[in-house]
């Protein structure tokens, strides 16, 4: 059997599409779909268990306690040995489990496999690609570091190997949690496979939401990596968080530059797209200082505080 794991928060108004692409795999085999929801205050966990009944086994939290503990809940509550994740963002296509199961029974030895994150050719989809998911853009498939949090598989046994090391009882985002695995599997030098057939359609935000993202999300995120993972590139600035907010979004602006070029024909971009693209790019990266600036302030005051 493979367990399905969808860990969820807040997603009721998305969750349907992305259960029900997994409800309708083409695969054979016993599979079984486990959803940990992690306090949601908006009825997800609900909801789930109205559109899907017994189909869909719903673990719910009455109190958040982050992305890492949904893990290892489900770690616990399933059944097979190999877990497949994919996050409500995501609609997987109907290949996907075989495609998972073929990966693993063709290497005994594989631990971990991760997939594509593909969003579309519409101007957001493109951005949002190009700016957030480039790492799991490339159409080569090979053995890497790098986990992507909505869309990857893991022998049950490694997963609980990872987590003995990896802080669970943190109240960490999925980013950060799956940024921690990652560098635990770097550092045990777990390989992970990158797998393009294994394909997720993540779902793209508007532009609005998308800056929101870059304020809230990803500026926390930056420095939550850096404060807990003294592996991660540029954790030695989490001695000197001043200068985060003046170093990440140049370093991130000159990084989606390198990336535009580079995935050009993954993405479609055409000429025009470039100067369109890289000005959403920069609007998005002021956003991102701005939430870089109260992310450090927040967490000064909280170091001031803990002495």
């Amino acid at each position: 059997m493979i367990s399905i794991i969808v860990t969820t928060k807040d997603q009721a108004h998305q969750i349907e599409a992305s259960i029900r692409a997994l409800i309708a795999q083409d695969f054979l085999e016993n599979f079984e779909i486990i959803a940990v929801d992690d306090g949601s205050t908006d009825g997800t966990a609900d909801e789930i268990m109205r559109l899907f009944g017994e189909r869909v086994r719903v673990v719910g939290k009455t109190v958040p306690d982050g992305w890492l503990k949904s893990l290892s809940i489900a770690y616990h509550e399933a059944k097979g040995d190999l877990l497949a994740v994919c996050d409500p963002h995501c609609m997987v296509k109907t290949n996907w489990l075989q495609v998972v199961a073929d990966g693993f029974r063709s290497d005994p030895g594989l631990c971990i496999m991760t997939g594509t994150a593909f969003h579309g050719y519409r101007f957001m989809q493109k951005l949002s690609a190009l700016t957030s998911h480039a790492q799991f853009l490339s159409a080569k498939r090979g053995f890497g570091s790098h986990i992507f949090d909505d869309n990857f598989a893991i022998k049950r046994d490694t997963l609980a190997q990872l987590l003995s090391s990896v802080p669970v009882e943190r109240n960490v985002n999925d980013a950060v949690g799956c940024a921690l695995l990652s560098s635990e599997t770097r550092r045990e030098g777990i390989p992970v496979l990158y797998e393009p057939q294994m394909a997720a359609l993540h779902v793209s935000p508007g532009f609005i939401e998308y800056l929101r993202e870059w304020r809230v999300i990803n500026a926390e995120t930056s420095i939550d990596i850096r404060l807990m993972d003294p592996n991660a590139r540029g954790a030695a600035l989490s001695k000197y968080l001043i200068l985060a907010p003046f170093i990440y979004p140049c370093v991130r602006i000159l990084l989606d530059i390198r990336n535009a070029w580079h995935f050009r024909r993954v993405l479609r971009l055409r000429t025009i797209d470039f100067p369109l693209i890289l000005t959403a790019d920069v609007i998005g990266k002021i956003w991102y200082c701005a939430g870089l600036i109260k992310a450090v302030k927040s967490r000064r005051l909280n170091r001031l505080r803990s002495k």
